[in-house]
């Protein structure tokens, strides 16, 4: 996996920019294509839905986790609760597999 890279964004006509790492963004670019929709309007919804809590890139990540396993935007709104705290374990988990225990990927 790559390190996050900067990308720019507009919201709602305000410039951003998220920290994303490679295959998340390449996995948000092609969902968007594949949805008819610019990178910036699905970045639009998924920031509208998204709660304050959890950063844009997170739920960029989320989004794409959601996607992945099956679910369009509407179940990743209905399910985004239970997602940000699965995505909160995995953190925790992948942190302490490359920091405590030095792994750099899954170790099987």
């Amino acid at each position: 996996m790559h390190r996050p890279k900067k990308r720019s964004l507009t919201l709602d006509g305000h410039r951003t920019s998220v920290s994303i790492e490679e295959e998340f963004w390449h996995q948000f670019v092609l969902i968007a294509r594949n949805q008819g929709k610019s990178i910036n309007v699905l970045a639009t919804e998924i920031d509208h839905i998204r709660g304050m809590d959890v950063g844009l890139a997170s739920a960029i990540r989320l989004f794409v986790l959601s996607h992945a396993l099956g679910g369009p935007l509407n179940s990743f709104q209905k399910n985004y609760a239970a997602l940000t705290q699965k995505y909160r374990i995995l953190l925790v988990v992948g942190y302490v597999q490359r920091y405590v225990f030095g792994y750099e990927q899954q170790p099987y």
